[in-house]
This record gives structure tokens, sequence and C-alpha cells, in this order.
């Protein structure tokens, strides 16, 4: 079924039908054997051949993923070249008939820490393996800039080359750059900016003012170019949340009336996007900063919002404060309190 109507299909001819029959009968047999085999405590190279041969067919067996490594942890010999013969295996096999997998990033992770642990004195031997991890995922996501897994697999060799490379953290700053200017919808892209952007400020001595006026123009750019696509929205969602932990009242009110122009200019050209009403809305209540008149605004644009989006109407309720029989607001207006914004000079 999908979206309430049954996905139509075709026919198989007899053919078809005999030839997936056959399939089926070959797959169950290596899973079959496969489970025998590890039933049996088989650790041989026959055995390890056998799990190849299924997860060719199937990539999501983890059980015989797990098998796989007990074979490889039994391995009696070059230990090193087993592992580095997975390594190779995965990338020229494996990944590329399924490069959105769990179970092989997890496999490859595994792979690569039991090989770095066995390399643990050989610090150029170690930075080349995990700097070669590097030249891989560039690979995957020159083919596919969004894939999630990819980026996060990104993330997780970034950490293990850090130690290694004090301006690493600098250059990946700067990849997120350049994916973000080849696609502003690559959602990926920027959250690993985020993750990325504290380290960064501190890498590159950048106060934060400067720093949030750069981001905020390249958001400028994004929300303008494809102002329907949510990715660019999140990020300029986060990176205010940024400002009002980190800047002082003045400073805070400043950023939000900039912003506030610009996307109201925005909203003149796209009046029904969802997506410009909530960033009005959050620019409107953020840190505690909003007048009445603005509160009042925030709840015409939510009303709005309720007609655009009905099926978010209730979560749309929660945007703007509730407000006491005399006018006065009730609860927290934004990421920050009002009284923590006004705190800080």
């Amino acid at each position: 079924m999908q979206h309430g109507r049954k996905k139509p299909t075709t026919p198989l001819s007899h053919a078809l039908k005999v030839l997936e029959q056959k399939k089926i009968a070959e797959y169950r047999a290596k899973a079959t054997q496969c489970l025998e085999l590890r039933h049996r405590h088989v650790l041989t190279a026959d055995a390890l051949a056998a799990t190849a041969a299924l997860l060719n067919d199937n990539t999501e067996y983890y059980t015989i993923w797990n098998y796989r490594r007990e074979l490889l942890a039994a391995v009696p010999d070059d230990m090193v070249a087993a592992l580095q013969q997975e390594l190779v295996w995965l990338m020229r096999t494996i990944l590329p008939c399924n490069p959105k997998s769990y179970w092989i990033w997890n496999h490859r992770r595994w792979t690569l820490e039991t090989l770095a642990g066995i390399l643990t004195a050989k610090q150029d031997a170690i930075v080349a393996l995990w700097r070669g991890e590097m030249k891989l995922v560039d690979r995957f996501l020159d083919l596919d800039p969004r894939n999630f897994h990819a980026w996060d697999y990104r993330r997780y060799v970034v950490a293990q080359l850090c130690p290694y490379d004090a301006r690493l953290v600098e250059a990946e700053f700067q990849f997120t750059s350049t994916k973000v200017a080849q696609n502003f919808s690559n959602f990926s892209a920027w959250h690993q900016r985020s993750k990325l952007f504290a380290e960064w400020l501190q890498q590159t001595n950048r106060a934060f003012p400067d720093a949030l006026n750069d981001e905020l123009d390249l958001l400028h750019n994004a929300v303008y170019t494809e102002p329907n696509d949510q990715s660019a929205w999140l990020y300029h969602k986060w990176l205010l949340a940024q400002a009002v932990d980190r800047l002082d009242a003045s400073a805070l009110a400043a950023v939000r009336r900039a912003e506030l122009a610009v996307i109201e200019e925005l909203a003149e050209l796209e009046s029904e996007c969802k997506w410009v009403l909530g960033a009005l809305v959050f620019l409107c209540t953020l840190g505690g900063l909003a007048t009445p008149d603005e509160i009042g605004k925030a709840e015409y644009m939510v009303a709005e919002l309720k007609q655009i989006d009905p099926y978010r109407a209730q979560y749309y309720a929660t945007l703007v404060p509730r407000r006491q029989e005399g006018g006065e607001k009730v609860g927290s207006t934004g990421p920050g309190s009002g009284s923590r914004a006004a705190g800080r000079s």
C-alpha cells in the first residue's frame, strides 16, 4: 500500500518465477550452511568464504556479520593481512552494493579499530590508515552528497585523525562549506557544520559575532534560493540558539532586529512558506526579547501556519508563550529565557 492505494504490480512470467525461486533456494541454502557452521563453532577459511557469499546476497544479515568477526578474530596466521583484505573486500564488493547499510559501516569500523589496535606502535601506519578512510568517504560523498551514513562515518574518521592533525577541524569545516555551496538542501552537510562549529571557532580564533555574521550571510543565500527546503532553516534556528547562549542582551537584540528585517523581506516574496513564517515566529520570541506587539504578530503568524499546515497545528500552538489575563507572558519565549539574556552584559 502507498498513500492509501495498492501499488500496481506486473505479474512475473513463468521463466522469471522459476529464476526467482531458484535464487531463493540458493539463498536459503547459504543461510542454512552459515548458521550450521556457526552453531558448530567452525572457524576456518572456508567458513569465512561462506559468509562472504551470503553477505553478497544480503548485507543486512547482522548475525552473519557477527560470525564473520568471530572468524577474523580467530585467524591463526597474519591477522594484519586478513584485516587489510577485509577492508578491500568491503570497499570493492559490499559497500558499492549498499552504501546505506548500517551493518556494513559498523563492520568496517570494527575492522579498522582492530587493525589500528595491532598497529599501536606504528603511528605513521595508523595515520595512513585513517587518511585512506577519508579518501574513501570522499568518494562516497561525491557519489551521494546526502548519504547520512557516509557523513556519520566521516565524523568517526575525523575523530580518529584529530589527535594527529591539529588543523583537521578547520579543513572539515571548509569541506562542509563546499558541500553546502554545491547543494543548499544537503541537511547532512549543515548538520556536520553544527557539530564542528564550536571547535572550529577555537582553532581559528574567530570571535563568535564575526563568525555569526558570516554564517548568517551564507544562510541568507540558502533560504532566498530554496525557501521551501528545511535544511538551511534548521541550521538557522540552531545558530540563533547559539547566539542566545553566547551574546549579551544588546548584541542579541541587534542580531534579532537585523534578522527580522531580512526574513520579513523574504516573507513578502514567500508569504505562504511555512518555513519563512516559522522563522519569523522564532525570531519574534527569541531570547525573551519580544514586545507585546511582536507577540501579537507571532500569534497572527501562528494562526496562518495552522491554516497552511493543519497537521502540525498543535505544534505551532506551542511556539508563542501563553499570556495571563493582564497580558503578561507565561513561560519561556525561546531557547533562552528572558532573564538569562537580560542578565548578560
